[in-house]
């Protein structure tokens, strides 16, 4: 297992890893194939087909079968979270790139995270990190929001008003145009004569 599991200090992390494995104990290449879909797509009923062939095989070619029950069932565990090599370096690249992103651009990524966030309990998890990193989420204002979530110039991020439950995208767009065409809004019948 040493020649196949090196790199990633003896753990199974990728699935050609267990198609490699499994055909130095004597799978088929096919079989390998399908053990790695059947993994891929968490199959449990295929998983359970194929491990009495895997044991027979393996112990034909002289391995140990409490051995192999062990790699076995560490592969099913494996199973749950198992990707190809490539679809894993893409995987760290992207998480290497948000990891930069939110510790040296921390309120624009915030931000963008909560323009993206479906779910007003999703947001509300995300506004705790926020308050856990030290940036400010400061309420709605109509004299300084728009509709997303924004960052300030002081590094604060302003609540988007399109989040706000039951106010549209359309109208915090026309509030944004008038504020910008006709200045800050100074009283609540101000706005109330504007909008």
């Amino acid at each position: 297992m040493d020649e196949f599991l090196q790199e990633t200090y003896g753990i199974t992390v990728y699935q050609e890893q267990v198609m490699r494995l499994s055909q130095a104990c004597q799978f088929y290449k096919g079989d390998a194939d399908v053990l790695r879909k059947a993994m891929g797509k968490k199959d449990k009923k295929t998983l359970d087909k194929l491990k009495p062939l895997f044991v027979e095989n393996a112990t034909k070619n002289g391995h140990d079968a409490k051995v192999l029950e062990k790699v076995w069932k560490d592969w099913e565990a494996f199973a749950s979270y198992a990707f190809n090599k490539s679809h894993s370096t893409c995987y760290a690249y992207v998480a290497f790139q948000t990891t930069y992103l939110k510790a040296h651009y921390p309120a624009e990524y915030m931000a963008s995270i909560l323009n993206h966030t479906g779910s007003i309990e999703s947001i509300a998890f995300f506004m705790e990190e926020c308050k856990r990193m030290g940036i400010k989420v400061l309420g709605p204002d109509i004299n300084e929001g728009f509709g997303k979530f924004s960052v300030m110039p002081n590094g604060d991020i302003r609540f988007g008003m399109a989040s706000i439950k039951g106010v549209g995208e359309n109208v915090v767009t026309a509030l944004v145009e008038e504020r910008k065409k006709n200045g800050k809004f100074t009283s609540v019948f101000d706005f109330l004569h504007r909008a």
